[in-house]
């Protein structure tokens, strides 16, 4: 029987190699990455990201998991506007796209916590960030833009599982809430600033 777990451990790893979606990919090692530390590759990239290219214009905290029982809310990145004070609570999402789907699945979002959340959506050859305003946005209801209605974990009423999928980002781009990210710098940067500063 041991010899037998063995050989179907071998011939289901070869079948799922060769179905790999993920093997060709520049991304690929996020697929071999644990659910907390592929989230921490979203937090990391949008906190540096900031403190790299937009410092003349905000200050930005992250404490990493220090936040979830903060005071003013659970997020994961602190954003001040030199300019006007406002601050921005800012909770980072990061999904990889399933292996047998185009969807993107992002967990544990709470209505009332943050400001915004930042969805980073990472496929086999692309990248995407959406950005969503909690303050007027209801997690319980179907967004009006990316169509889709998250669902409220079991047990709970405020905390929510939100899927995104090609489609949907698709209409985030075509409405300005998402952009597919490439190697323009300035572009990116003018698309942060619209939801930080504001």
């Amino acid at each position: 029987m041991v010899r037998n777990i063995k050989e179907s451990i071998a011939k289901q790893k070869k079948i799922q190699d060769e179905r790999d979606r993920w093997k060709e990919s520049p991304f690929k090692d996020v697929n071999d990455l644990k659910i907390d530390y592929s989230g921490k590759v979203g937090e990391d990239a949008v906190y540096e990201f900031i403190r790299d290219h937009m410092s003349d214009m905000y200050d930005v905290e992250y404490d990493g998991d220090k936040n979830i029982n903060a005071d003013d809310g659970t997020y994961d990145i602190k954003v001040r506007s030199k300019s006007s004070g406002v601050e921005k609570r800012i909770e980072v999402k990061t999904a990889r796209i399933g292996t047998s789907s185009d969807n993107f699945q992002h967990e544990g979002l709470h209505n009332g916590v943050c400001d915004l959340v930042i969805f980073l959506d990472i496929s086999f050859q692309d990248l995407y960030v959406t950005f969503i305003d909690l303050n007027s946005y209801d997690l319980r209801e179907r967004h009006p833009i990316l169509g889709t209605r998250p669902h409220a974990r079991k047990e709970t009423d405020n905390k929510f599982k939100f899927d995104t999928s090609l489609s949907s980002l698709s209409r985030g781009i075509r409405e300005g809430i998402t952009i597919k990210l490439d190697d323009d710098l300035e572009r990116t940067i003018e698309f942060f600033n619209r939801f930080l500063s504001n």
